[in-house]
């Protein structure tokens, strides 16, 4: 019996695997339920890289849902919007939310020269916000009552959309679109201090992403467009790990709140990097997912 419901809970993925084509992005995917969308497309680009997955909510209703978007994490190189992702929908879902797990471009070391630099990883996500806003009411959700919350690299993409105005902008959205940021777990929100600061292999992971021009780097460090009056939303941000990284966060955290923007800190002093994603909607835990239900309660309230 375990080995069935195994198959049956990565049918999705195997059915996802085998298209050659996904449909265009007017025509949704059903699987199983959910719904997978190809929210832009590129000449030469897989589609999956650019596409979305939306979990619906079981019970539909005249009232449209809150909707929940996530980034995944893997250092700007790897990653899917599907790791790891069925507590976290089955957590939204449970709250009520609409909830959405986008891909973006990846910079494949392995392409050389050739690989997507900064800003594709951004532009794609804003990319994605915009599709969301646009349509998904057609899925139940509320366009009005949006959020973001994102992992590890992806946390510094959405901590980025979250204060540079510049993204959402090219879409006609302003940053009052999201109401919420939950940034959680990245020292990327001051890129050049964390490459004079951080390990060989945390500073090949940047210039991977973002090349060797530290103008770039300046250009992708969220802390540089923090200031009040532009609807930067409330954060939801990560403490753990080394004294660096608290530092980083801490400089964030209070530069935001110096802006009077609201901030909650979330302490996990127990918890590696991994498992703070890990633990969104796994039963038991008491470290994450409360803080999180919380902070998206106070939100959408």
């Amino acid at each position: 019996m375990l080995k069935y419901l195994i198959l049956l809970l990565l049918l999705p993925a195997l059915i996802s695997l085998s298209c050659d084509k996904m449909k265009d992005i007017t025509e949704p995917v059903k699987l199983l339920g959910d719904t997978t969308i190809v929210y832009k497309t590129l000449p030469g680009v897989d589609p999956n890289f650019l596409s979305l997955d939306i979990h619906v909510l079981s019970k539909q209703t005249d009232i449209k849902a809150p909707v929940v978007i996530w980034v995944h994490g893997g250092g700007w190189r790897k990653g899917d919007k599907a790791s790891q992702i069925q507590a976290k929908a089955n957590l939204m879902q449970k709250e009520g939310y609409v909830f959405v797990s986008v891909n973006y471009r990846l910079s494949d070391e392995t392409l050389g020269d050739k690989r997507v630099l900064h800003p594709a990883h951004v532009e794609d996500i804003a990319e994605a916000v915009a599709w969301v806003s646009k349509n998904i009411s057609k899925w139940g959700g509320d366009a009005n009552k949006m959020a973001i919350m994102g992992h590890s690299a992806g946390a510094h993409i959405v901590a980025l959309l979250c204060t540079n105005e510049s993204y959402l902008k090219k879409h006609e959205l302003p940053l009052t679109t999201l109401k919420a940021c939950a940034s959680l777990d990245t020292e990327a929100y001051d890129i050049p201090y964390k490459v004079d600061n951080g390990s060989l292999e945390d500073n090949q992971l940047i210039t991977n992403a973002f090349g060797n021009d530290r103008s770039v780097w300046q250009q992708a460090s969220p802390i540089n467009y923090i200031s009040s009056g532009k609807g930067i939303p409330p954060f939801l941000l990560v403490e753990r790990g080394t004294a660096d990284r608290r530092a980083v966060l801490n400089k964030f955290l209070d530069k935001l709140r110096m802006q009077g923007i609201e901030t909650t800190k979330l302490s996990s002093d127990n918890l590696t990097h991994e498992e703070v994603s890990e633990r969104i909607g796994m039963e038991g835990d008491l470290i994450v997912t409360p803080v999180l239900v919380s902070f998206l309660h106070f939100v959408f309230k």
